[in-house]
């Protein structure tokens, strides 16, 4: 009878530590080069379009190795539509990135969402940045990074995302 109970407080523990450690993951959140802290939690720059490459730098703590995250965050833009890029990096190796998208929001706020690995060490770093040319204001709020837990591997990561059927 002991042996039954310990197993099943063995079987709930495992399973509280796992709901657990599926969660938001804490950011910090670094605006460089003309970025801005508005209020807070809502980062904005207002982008001449000049020949610089201005970087809101996003530092997630604390990653698992070898595991799947989500980085959703909301954007807007106004005043122009500039080119806005996203890209994750290892922290070992900052020049070739490990995932990259572009990204265009509308004058209201919009989801924004992508997904990367961590690889061996479990460090990554994440930039969101303009492309030169195009002028623009953007503003980026409720940054979030999350571990994937194992169902929501097994769905569509990309909506509409069904490759099976040639989508």
């Amino acid at each position: 009878m002991k042996r039954v109970i310990a197993v099943k407080h063995l079987l709930l523990i495992t399973m509280l530590t796992a709901a657990f450690s599926v969660s938001a993951v804490e950011i910090a959140v670094k605006p460089l080069s003309g970025w801005k802290t508005v209020d807070g939690k809502i980062f904005s720059i207002d982008f001449d379009g000049g020949r610089s490459w201005p970087t809101l730098l996003v530092s997630p703590k604390g990653l698992n190795p070898d595991c799947y995250y989500r980085i959703s965050f909301d954007a807007k833009c106004e005043d122009g539509i500039p080119n806005t890029m996203l890209q994750v990096f290892s922290s070992h190796d900052s020049r070739t990135p490990v995932s990259s998208c572009s990204w265009k929001a509308g004058s209201a706020y919009s989801k924004i969402e992508t997904y990367f690995r961590t690889g061996t060490t479990g460090e990554a770093i994440i930039k969101v940045y303009l492309n030169p040319e195009i002028a623009g204001k953007v503003s980026v709020r409720n940054i979030t990074v999350k571990e994937l837990s194992v169902s929501e591997l097994g769905e569509n990561l990309f909506i509409d995302g069904d490759f099976e059927a040639g989508n």
